[in-house]
């Protein structure tokens, strides 16, 4: 069930109208979305808390908090190759640190893929979307809606 928790069904329809059915989302944090994004797509979640790894169908990489952020070290050593859409999503948390782990270490990922960020209707999360697209290009494609924010083309 999407809402609540996991991200809104809006999101979902953006994901399925913009990206082909079979293609691979990596996503930061993991719910109840991944497991119905398993449907149509091939998952890959990194995931601090280990209720959840192995909950849905995913290849998952368990990377327990450190400080604000996942394990570096872990996230960077289990990195998919190839990717074709980034969900930011997770941790969970403080809504205004948590998140910004993805900014300091955007060095790591393939930001010339769409990037999804979840709940930027919250300040820390529209901050985030806002200093990474600065970062990326702001001649990229771009779009906020009521609780998501997508960086693509």
């Amino acid at each position: 069930m999407l809402g609540g928790w996991s991200f809104e069904p809006e999101v979902y329809d953006f994901i399925v109208k913009n990206l082909p059915f079979g293609s691979i989302i990596f996503e930061l944090g993991s719910g109840a979305g991944t497991g119905v994004l398993a449907q149509h797509y091939t998952m890959v979640s990194v995931e601090h808390n280990k209720k959840f790894v192995g909950k849905y169908p995913s290849t998952y990489i368990h990377a327990p908090m450190n400080g604000h952020w996942y394990d570096v070290g872990t996230v960077k050593s289990n990195l998919p190759t190839k990717y074709d859409m980034i969900l930011i999503d997770g941790p969970i948390g403080d809504q205004s640190r948590n998140r910004i782990g993805f900014y300091e270490n955007i060095n790591l990922f393939d930001t010339s893929k769409m990037m999804i960020f979840d709940d930027t209707n919250r300040d820390g999360e529209r901050q985030l979307f806002e200093l990474v697209l600065a970062k990326v290009g702001t001649n990229r494609k771009n779009q906020a809606f009521k609780t998501f924010s997508v960086i693509y083309g």
